[in-house]
């Protein structure tokens, strides 16, 4: 299958807007309790894509002393600053100060403060599980970013893991991708409330796992032919998805199966669909999801993910019908502000040295914001 020259698979885009599609009708309120499964196929696509990026990095790289490791591993994490901070830095900001303004509609201030700083200190799901309040009805604009922080934990563990132990870069990343569906399994069989077990790291690190371990048996060139060339390819895909629906219809996050091995089987089920459409789908559903509209909402997916969450709490006192079709519209119209005015300029022009601290900020931050919660509850 030809692909371009950056060697993006465009079916993997698709996967992404039908994953943001499930994720906004659930937090628009339609019929689809279990749209948080998009989540996971978020976390399945990015453990694959990212692992990916680095094993092909790594395993060409002519890279063998250590500052030229290091230099590496300041690129990676110089891209990744440009792609994901400057829009929830952008949503931080905005959400804080509009509290400050009209708390009766975005929230208690130093609630959004703290949420806003754990989110961009990459332990917003943390937070969340310290502070769920997910079913009184309390405005939480900035809960959403849970799910990045999980991200960027990961982000902060598998490149220097893979980077540093370059001969062996396949071996580690299988390892990091076994502990993490291990460590997931552990987690859904011990007793946690519903709010951990939907916000914990261990409950929903699987995907990332699987996608890890998709990307090393990706590596092997025959992996690829033998799954491309499998007759039951398209069947099986079309099960996977049609699996994928009846979860978001059927399941809610609170459910007890859930908890009983439900992330894991989840994961799994997002694990088989990015393996199944990364070797190309000659079939209706692969022309979809290389379908412009698709590959749009896919490369959108991320300001979408982070300027619909708080449009949720707008509108309330209208209809059901005009209070979907406003918080579409402004969605939309935020999302392609924020792409295009911060999302892009920030991957293409900016070009600060010291991006690739990032980490080591977030790692601070972190690690202030756990000691002055410690000591405020002491």
């Amino acid at each position: 299958m030809e692909r371009t020259q950056s060697n993006r698979i465009p079916e993997l885009d698709g996967l992404r807007a039908l994953a943001i599609a499930l994720v906004v009708a659930y937090h628009f309120e339609l019929p689809v309790p279990g749209g948080f499964v998009g989540v996971d196929l978020f976390f399945a696509v990015s453990g694959f894509v990212i692992a990916r990026q680095l094993l092909q990095t790594t395993l060409r790289s002519e890279a063998t002393t250590t500052p030229e490791l290091v230099a590496s591993l300041r690129a990676f994490y110089r891209r990744r600053a440009f792609r994901l901070i400057p829009n929830a830095l952008t949503l931080s900001v905005s959400i804080v100060v509009l509290s400050a303004i009209e708390p009766s509609v975005f929230g208690d201030l130093a609630r959004n403060l703290k949420n806003a700083l754990a989110g961009l200190a990459g332990i917003g799901n943390w937070y969340a599980v310290r502070y769920p309040d997910i079913t009184t009805g309390e405005i939480r604009p900035l809960i959403h970013m849970w799910s990045l922080s999980i991200e960027e934990q990961f982000y902060l563990v598998l490149p220097p893991l893979l980077l540093f132990s370059r001969r062996h870069a396949k071996a580690v990343a299988s390892l990091f991708g076994s502990v993490a569906v291990m460590v997931s399994i552990w987690a859904s069989t011990t007793t946690q409330s519903a709010s951990t077990a939907f916000f914990s790291t261990w409950s929903r690190v699987a995907p990332i796992g699987l996608g890890v371990l998709l990307a090393v048996a990706f590596s092997n060139p025959d992996t690829q032919w033998r799954l491309r060339k499998w007759r039951g390819q398209t069947p099986a895909l079309h099960l996977l998805l049609s699996t994928l629906f009846g979860f978001a219809v059927f399941v809610h996050w609170s459910d007890d199966s859930l908890r009983s091995g439900g992330f894991v089987a989840s994961a799994v089920m997002c694990a088989g669909i990015v393996a199944l459409s990364a070797v190309g789908i000659p079939s209706f559903v692969g022309g979809a999801l290389r379908s412009a509209p698709f590959q749009l909402l896919g490369e959108r997916s991320y300001a979408l993910y982070l300027w619909h969450f708080p449009v949720a709490y707008l509108f309330l006192g209208l209809g059901r019908a005009p209070q979907l079709i406003l918080r579409i519209l402004l969605s939309a119209a935020l999302t392609e502000i924020s792409f295009r005015l911060i999302e892009q300029p920030g991957r293409r022009t900016l070009r600060w040295p010291k991006a690739h601290l990032a980490p080591l900020v977030m790692g601070a931050l972190s690690l202030f914001l756990v000691v002055a919660e410690t000591r405020s509850h002491a």
